[in-house]
């Protein structure tokens, strides 16, 4: 715990960084993302494209009706899985970027949590530019059907 101190010259104790402990979290979530988590989502997005596999013989309206929400349904779900993957490598890269600014500064001690926020924001960023097609697609699936 830090504990103010009476002598109003003292500088602050410094915020004290484990870089390895970061690379270690980065090759960590790269591996599961790039290992585990990218290759079974794959499985499911080709499982998903095939689209809706029931009801080819009925052509009545409830079934019609039925078949279009599911397919929107499995639209809304394909690109949120892959905002999954997406998700991993922001945080990994976000990551990888505050390790790399705090080793790059000649004061550790002068790099702070601004530096995190930004990092992060920026590979929010972009993602989000590179996903814009997707949420373009997945917010027009919202429309008329609630919260799911």
């Amino acid at each position: 715990m830090v504990k103010p101190n009476d002598d109003a010259g003292a500088a602050y104790p410094g915020l004290q960084v484990d870089l390895n402990g970061i690379d270690d979290f980065v090759a960590a979530l790269r591996k599961e993302v790039e290992e585990n988590l990218s290759p079974s989502i794959d499985r499911l997005q080709k499982t998903y494209e095939m689209g809706v596999c029931f009801g080819p013989a009925s052509g009545t309206p409830n079934m019609n009706a039925a078949k279009k929400v599911y397919d929107e349904c499995l639209t809304r779900i394909r690109a949120l899985l892959n905002g999954y993957v997406t998700a991993g490598q922001v945080l990994a890269a976000a990551a990888e970027q505050v390790a790399k600014q705090y080793r790059d500064t000649d004061a550790m001690a002068a790099a702070s949590t601004h530096v995190v926020s930004n990092a992060l924001s920026m590979q929010i960023q972009m993602a989000q530019q590179g996903a814009s097609a997707e949420s373009a697609l997945a917010s027009g699936v919202d429309q008329g059907y609630g919260e799911w």
